[in-house]
């Protein structure tokens, strides 16, 4: 094949075709070194599921009379009366600390009444409910197909808003859910009102947010979202406005810090939105064992991080809603808007695990190529436009 790329600075550079035909030429090594791996992967999980069962025949455990005694009692009614007036719960005994029977026995009545009938209702009464401790792979593929989908449409989410909400004096994670969730809907708002002189929308609403709980400043929102670089003052006056009439404070509320920061990147720079994806996906804090997609789907399995580029990072424990895209990139409309618009599935989608190809240009490329025609169409009437007024100028 001949080469097709260029030198710059004495350094070679292929072209897509030649990659194309580097990758195409090491898929068989690397579908060899898939199966490889996939069954060493199934003997290394095998071991692990044998060594818990020989390490238990192993030990002795020395009897507990509490638990004998509390096996002894008939009925469960009984049995809770025991561990109540002991000062003790079903957990302290290794029991479950709910109860689901339907029972009418007075006992039953009150523990279901304090720990719940079911595992929701316990989670609720513990406060334990809506806990995460980090966010999951499901998350990061939705974060993922919601970008691709923009970039399909010619959409680039170029700008990361940061919000400090403890600089505006929310802390409590009630409070800052409920704010979080208000400015979602007053930019959602905003956007929608937002036309420019001919009276079209001038900004589009399109959104990924994840929000994080730091050491220092507690819980904080991340938003990426697309937003022209024109419309960067527009959208710095909007973020205060609303953060002040949520809060009731100015975001420069304490001085020497800031509430909010944006960063704006050009309309089209995809690199950078994907490094700011990365970078909201640091708190996926995951097993070594779990993978990006299903084994037998993916080419060339590998670790989530791996394959994101992402370096993790414990973001805290939240006690609210940690991840959420906008209505039309959410994943119940991916798949019917790429159906209705004949779009083909998203690289993830599709099994591939190079970042060299997940985090590329391929779906904006994709879109110019679409919509060229169009454009061109549009150009020549624009030129014949101006040559026609040109030509009544001269005439007159």
């Amino acid at each position: 094949m001949e080469r097709q790329g260029c030198d710059v600075a004495g350094i070679y550079i292929p072209s897509w075709a030649e990659m194309q035909a580097q990758r195409e030429a090491a898929r068989p090594v690397e579908a060899a070194w898939a199966e490889t791996t996939k069954l060493k992967l199934a003997r290394e999980a095998q071991r692990r599921k044998r060594r818990p069962r020989a390490i238990a025949k192993a030990e002795t455990v020395e009897p507990d009379p509490v638990r004998e005694f509390y096996a002894g009692i008939e009925g469960l009614g009984e049995q809770l009366r025991f561990v109540r007036e002991h000062g003790l719960e079903p957990e302290d005994i290794g029991r479950r600390n709910w109860v689901g029977a339907h029972d009418d026995d007075a006992e039953v009545v009150r523990h279901q009444a304090v720990f719940g009938r079911s595992p929701q209702e316990h989670s609720r009464a513990v406060g334990s409910w809506g806990l995460t401790q980090a966010l999951s792979t499901k998350q990061f593929k939705q974060g993922y197909e919601a970008i691709a989908l923009a970039n399909c449409f010619g959409n680039v989410l170029n700008t990361f808003l940061s919000i400090t909400w403890s600089r505006v004096g929310i802390t409590e994670p009630a409070e800052v859910a409920e704010a979080h969730r208000r400015y979602l809907e007053l930019l959602r708002k905003a956007c929608l009102s937002c036309r420019d002189e001919d009276g079209k929308r001038c900004v589009p609403y399109g959104l990924v947010w994840v929000i994080e709980n730091g050491r220092r400043h507690g819980l904080h929102s991340h938003i990426l979202m697309v937003m022209p670089k024109a419309r960067k003052p527009w959208l710095r006056k909007q973020v205060e406005l609303a953060v002040e009439t949520i809060s009731g404070r100015s975001v420069h509320w304490r001085l020497g810090t800031r509430a909010v920061r944006i960063l704006h990147r050009h309309d089209r720079d995809v690199t950078a939105q994907w490094r700011l994806f990365q970078y909201m996906m640091k708190g996926m804090v995951v097993p070594k064992e779990r993978r990006l997609i299903d084994p037998e789907q993916a080419r060339v399995p590998m670790p989530v991080q791996q394959a994101a580029r992402v370096k993790l990072r414990s973001q805290g424990v939240v006690a609210t809603k940690r991840f959420g895209v906008s209505r039309k990139l959410d994943r119940k409309n991916v798949a019917a808007v790429r159906e209705h618009y004949g779009l083909p599935p998203s690289a993830l989608a599709c099994g591939e695990t190079d970042p060299h190809v997940l985090f590329s240009t391929e779906y904006l490329e994709a879109w110019d190529e679409r919509t060229r025609p169009e454009r061109e169409a549009a150009a020549r009437a624009e030129h014949e436009r101006l040559k026609q007024e040109l030509q009544t100028t001269l005439v007159i």
